[in-house]
């Protein structure tokens, strides 16, 4: 249907399949674009009552495309335009109607992270590794959705340390809502699926807006939108410390920038 997204359909059940699999999914603005359309047309689509969001390949998705930022790093208007595009797409799972699925496997760090942890279930195979490294580039998240899921103490040492959580630890602390082997995956979600799929679908999309709407009313919304404008800041603005890391990734790329900031953390 697009470029990087594949949409099926199977009775009641639409799946959003992320499909760049040569590079692990890694996002760009496009497919955010892109996921925000697919999304529309399900919502258009009153037959499916449920969507699963997944990813083609070895992993759900291994974050943000760096490559994108080689010419536009510190760049103000880059960095809104960027954010804006990214939240609309999380947003969109947010207020959809419908419930969405994330169905899990492999690498599902920054910002495939915030569209696994926005969804309204997470479904992770045992081999998956969440993170949201943006800490260690001196930046933050943009969407901050983690302390309402994980509570102010598990969301800090999650955000402050940028370390990576297996899936057993991620399901502990509710970043996950179930952990299944992995070659059960697909038929758990699925399972979940069929079984939200069953439920009238006033009734499921009233309950959905309930809940959301008790976290807003606490401020959820107002707090996501201001650590927006922070990220913007944080984008624009190059420490010392990150000063080097952005030249490298300017002048030689993102493989050579993920050395560099790497070895910073290397014990001595």
């Amino acid at each position: 249907m697009t470029k990087f997204l594949l949409l099926k359909k199977r009775k009641n059940i639409g799946e959003i399949i992320m499909n760049r699999p040569e590079k692990l999914n890694a996002l760009t603005i496009e497919m955010y674009q892109e996921l925000v359309e697919a999304f529309d047309e399900i919502e258009r689509d009153d037959n499916i009552r449920v969507i699963i969001l997944s990813g083609a390949g070895r992993a759900f998705c291994a974050g943000w495309d760096m490559t994108q930022e080689k010419d536009t790093v510190g760049d103000p208007d880059w960095e809104r335009k960027k954010y804006e595009i990214c939240n609309a797409a999380r947003w969109k799972i947010w207020d959809l109607k419908k419930p969405v699925i994330a169905k899990v496997h492999g690498y599902c760090v920054g910002a495939g992270c915030h569209l696994a942890i926005v969804s309204d279930f997470t479904i992770a195979s045992e081999d998956a590794i969440f993170a949201e490294s943006e800490v260690q580039f001196s930046e933050v998240s943009q969407f901050l959705i983690e302390p309402w899921v994980l509570g102010m103490k598990k969301a800090k040492k999650f955000l402050m340390t940028g370390e990576s959580l297996k899936a057993p630890e991620a399901e502990r602390i509710g970043l996950v809502t179930q952990v299944v082997p992995r070659e059960k995956l697909d038929e758990e979600a699925e399972n979940l699926a069929r079984t939200l799929a069953k439920v009238p679908a006033f009734g499921l999309r009233l309950t959905k807006r309930m809940i959301n709407k008790a976290y807003e009313f606490q401020g959820l919304r107002n707090n996501v939108d201001f650590d927006f404008e922070v990220a913007i800041m944080a984008g624009i603005y190059e420490p010392d410390e990150i000063k080097e890391f952005n030249k490298i990734l300017r002048e030689k790329g993102a493989k050579a920038a993920f050395a560099y900031r790497d070895k910073q953390f290397e014990n001595p």
